[in-house]
């Protein structure tokens, strides 16, 4: 009995991980930048719920038809890209594949650009749900690559290219 209580104890004391890894690139062959997204799939159901009041029920009989459109919405939201001072509108913005894991999902989406000669990230996701969401980016431009651990507060960042 003290052996369950002191597990019960420990388990209401343990904090959940709130973060997202995302990886932004510059493709120069295909000319768009490419963006490889990893989040836990519960996680933006529940945002995506919440924003868009759609239930997905993801990985279920019910899942939703249109699934796919509201995560590359969401992401397209959530995730707002800034090319040489010009935002990315969310309707230019593919989604390319989602891989659906046992607990997270690795959304890629892309959109065209030319060479970037500055880059800016307003990264949102999950900050609506978890205080504490931590969102790890990498941004890669030709040459130059640089990563960031952005917060709800600390959200944006910005890559300039000589």
């Amino acid at each position: 009995m003290q052996l369950l209580i002191a597990i019960s104890l420990f388990f209401s004391f343990m904090h959940p991980v709130h973060v997202s890894f995302t990886n932004i690139e510059y493709m120069e062959e295909s000319q768009e930048i490419q963006i490889a997204s990893r989040v836990f799939w519960d996680d933006v159901e529940t945002s995506i719920n919440q924003q868009f009041d759609v239930k997905l029920n993801l990985g279920s009989e019910a899942q939703h038809p249109e699934y796919e459109e509201f995560i590359r919405l969401w992401f397209a939201n959530n995730l707002r890209i800034t090319i040489d001072g010009k935002i990315i509108p969310p309707e230019n913005v593919k989604l390319e594949h989602i891989d659906m894991g046992a607990v997270d999902m690795l959304v890629n989406l892309s959109f065209d650009s030319e060479k970037p000669a500055s880059m800016k990230v307003e990264n949102q996701l999950l900050c609506d749900l978890f205080a504490d969401q931590s969102n790890l980016v990498i941004l890669a431009i030709n040459e130059k690559q640089e990563s960031f651990s952005l917060t709800a507060e600390n959200n944006v960042i910005t890559l300039e290219i000589e």
